[in-house]
């Protein structure tokens, strides 16, 4: 049987890009996954791989490497790769496939010991991971130009989540990527028919640079027949934010609650007694203006109405497939001005395009795609 590598340095186990590519090829190819936990499916060995923390020497020799353009030192320097041997002595691999960036050596190594063919999925647009002028910066900006410019092309195989990510690597670097987005599992379940208070939900993690509080903001602006819930995951170094977050819902005299993450799988279930799915993603990088989040199809798998700002992608789902509404601007107004021009039976309308686009678009399609592309390899 043939065999299929799969690496991301991430928690396998709730990483649902990774999680469906495994599941994708698992029954057709014997499949080999490694990452820093174990997705316990069926068939699947699993080598585990640690990040040790680099030393202080490491972190400052960095920033001189890449400017003297030493890309391949600068690399196998880092600390989360050192531990690779552990996919030394595989016999034998015929596909691997790396999930972003910092696989991309590794895959090719690989590639090189066992004769294999690679796939890059690239995932995001790696220069414009974030905007900003300092050096730090400007320093990984440089690194990443000198991977993809030197790299990126020995990959028999590029795959990226949209495509104005892919039109970022055509135009910038004269590098052709196939478009495999974020979607999913179906979810086989009815539209919720609610009462009341119109009432809005968001889910994802509690970061600052996602300004949720311009959701919270949004509010304000709201007559009181809508309430807005938040699910979140709050990472340690993030509580103070957090924190501040629920302040500023004190502020406003509106109903505003604050729940604990669901599990990935429990999402669409725990969503469907909403009515509208929110988010209002500002573009403070490339990646955040092209970004198609895995949330905006988990809202169409809970047969919910959209509200998105202006971000392309988004807008061009949510439009093509009518399933909400999209803010002129990225702001707490704009979005309060757009929703309150739809009414019940508008939402309604949007669900019932949603229930219809989730047979659609969902990780069915998504596997069917993957299994093809290594395929068309081998």
């Amino acid at each position: 049987m043939k065999k299929v590598l799969i690496i991301c340095y991430s928690p396998l186990h709730r990483d649902p890009r990774v999680l469906t590519q495994i599941d994708a090829l698992k029954n057709n190819y014997k499949v080999i996954c490694a990452g820093y936990t174990d997705p316990k499916i069926d068939g699947v060995e699993f080598h585990n791989l640690i990040m040790p923390k680099r030393n202080f020497v490491e972190k400052l020799a960095k920033p001189f490497l890449i400017l003297l353009r030493q890309t391949n030192t600068v690399y196998w320097s880092e600390a989360s790769i050192r531990n690779y041997n552990v996919l030394s002595d595989l016999n034998y691999v015929d596909v691997v496939i790396s999930n972003e960036l910092n696989i991309l050596l590794l895959g090719l190594k690989l590639k090189d010991k066992y004769k294999s063919k690679l796939i890059l999925d690239a995932h995001e647009y790696y220069p414009g991971i974030e905007l900003g002028k300092g050096l730090k910066y400007l320093i990984n900006k440089l690194y990443h130009h000198q991977v993809i410019a030197k790299y990126f092309k020995k990959a028999d195989m590029i795959t990226t989540i949209g495509e104005g990510i892919r039109d970022l690597y055509k135009k910038n670097f004269k590098i052709d990527s196939e478009v495999v987005m974020n979607l999913p599992a179906f979810i086989n379940q009815e539209i919720s028919e609610n009462k009341g208070k119109i009432k809005i939900v968001h889910h994802g993690n509690a970061m600052p640079k996602r300004k949720l509080e311009r959701m919270i903001e949004m509010m304000r602006y709201l007559k009181d027949n809508y309430s807005l819930t938040f699910y979140l995951m709050v990472h340690d170094k993030y509580q103070k934010y957090f924190k501040q977050l629920k302040q500023k819902a004190n502020t406003i005299n509106k109903e505003i609650y604050f729940n604990e993450a669901v599990p990935t799988n429990e999402i669409p279930y725990e969503l469907n007694k909403y009515d509208i799915g929110l988010y209002i993603l500002p573009p403070t990088s490339l990646n955040n203006k092209f970004a198609l989040p895995n949330k905006l199809f988990e809202f169409i798998q809970a047969r919910l109405a959209v509200a998105i700002g202006p971000s392309p992608e988004m807008k061009r789902i949510v439009q093509k497939y009518s399933v909400g509404i999209v803010s002129h601007k990225f702001t707490s107004k704009s979005m309060a001005d757009e929703i309150m021009k739809i009414d019940r039976d508008d939402i309604k309308k949007f669900k019932e395009n949603s229930n219809k686009t989730a047979k659609v678009l969902n990780s069915g399609e998504l596997k069917k795609m993957w299994l093809n592309l290594v395929s068309d390899l081998l």
